[in-house]
């Protein structure tokens, strides 16, 4: 095999021999990569169309590069031939809107599960520091305003129909799952028609067949009305309990103040 796979999964360390190209297929995403003398070479496209919720995280160790294209070649001085193939959470806010919007009646509580679309970051060399190479989205995602003006607010990405009551229909390989707890404790409904995920301050978890979460967010809305602070995991959540982390938050020190000023995740 010319390309060899250290961990036994689609994302991971990779070893190439010299002269080795492998090919990810992940979501929308194709990735193909060479080894040449002294540099990598690198290819990749976007499908049209987000796939099916059953698509594949598929990794081909024997594949033939695209020559129709040129590459985007990547000079390093290390010889080893080791590639490390990373998932991460988008480099952006995420808001989902369901297909048709939920209410939690007072009183009622709610556990909904949001499957958020990854990147890929690859990095060359067989210990660190390594050498980034690419970081790349799964899929094509649109921009959206999250905020009540356009000063006060974020650019965020939007989804369509991502929110969930059953964790098992919300598990396609190219996706992240993050448990959204819900206290309504107001004596009217709250409506769900937007629900803005903070990924840039949410580590990334692995269970050992390779499904991928993030830390639980719960949020209260209180008795007299108003939204309390959210409150995020400090680790893998229950329905991942034997899940490893693979990524830390790209955002660490920015978390608190990001959670106090976006303490709503909620918009109409």
């Amino acid at each position: 095999m010319s390309v060899r796979s250290l961990d036994g999964r689609w994302f991971g360390t990779f070893e190439f021999a010299p002269g080795a190209c492998g090919r990810w297929q992940v979501g929308a995403l194709t990735l193909v990569v060479e080894r040449a003398a002294g540099e990598w070479r690198v290819w990749h496209a976007l499908a049209p169309a987000d796939p099916a919720d059953g698509g594949a995280a598929r990794f081909d160790a024997d594949a033939a590069p695209p020559r129709d294209q040129p590459p985007l070649r990547y000079v390093v001085a290390d010889r080893s031939g080791a590639l490390r193939l990373s998932p991460l959470l988008p480099d952006r806010s995420v808001v989902a809107r369901p297909l048709s919007p939920v209410y939690v009646p007072a009183g009622e509580t709610v556990r909904l599960y949001v499957s958020v679309p990854l990147w890929l970051r690859l990095e060359a060399g067989a210990q660190a520091p390594y050498r980034r190479l690419l970081e790349v989205g799964c899929m094509q995602l649109s921009d959206t305003w999250f905020g009540p003006d356009t000063i006060s607010g974020e650019l965020c990405y939007a989804l369509r129909g991502r929110c969930r009551l059953d964790p098992g229909s919300a598990r396609p390989p190219y996706r992240a799952v993050t448990p959204l707890v819900i206290h309504n404790r107001f004596r009217e409904c709250l409506a769900l028609e937007r629900v803005k995920v903070p990924v840039r301050q949410l580590s990334l978890y692995a269970e050992p067949h390779g499904q991928l979460w993030t830390n639980e967010l719960a949020l209260e809305r209180t008795e007299d009305g108003d939204l309390a602070g959210l409150r995020v995991g400090a680790a893998a959540p229950a329905e991942a309990a034997a899940a490893t982390l693979v990524a830390a938050p790209r955002d660490r020190n920015g978390r608190k103040g990001a959670m106090h000023a976006f303490s709503a995740l909620f918009q109409s």
